[in-house]
């Protein structure tokens, strides 16, 4: 998994911030993403936004391009 966190997004720490929320969340989720390649993006407003939120919309984009492992595929 990729990160890419442009100088738009804000200084350095920020954008550390953001890779950091972003590889600990991955790392939390990892059993559940079908493996593969992904790039991952974020905004501005991702650094600012709680912990719950950013877990929340990565999730949501995960299940919009099929990263996410079907329950019906676990059960095999």
């Amino acid at each position: 998994m990729a990160f890419s966190i442009g100088r738009s997004v804000g200084s350095a720490p920020v954008r550390n911030r953001i890779r950091r929320r972003l590889r600990a969340i991955a790392r939390a989720q990892a059993g559940q993403l079908v493996p593969g390649w992904y790039l991952v993006g974020a905004d501005a407003e991702y650094a600012d936004s709680p912990y719950a939120l950013a877990e929340e919309q990565f999730l949501q984009a995960a299940h919009r391009v099929g990263a996410m492992v079907s329950p019906t595929l676990e059960a095999r």
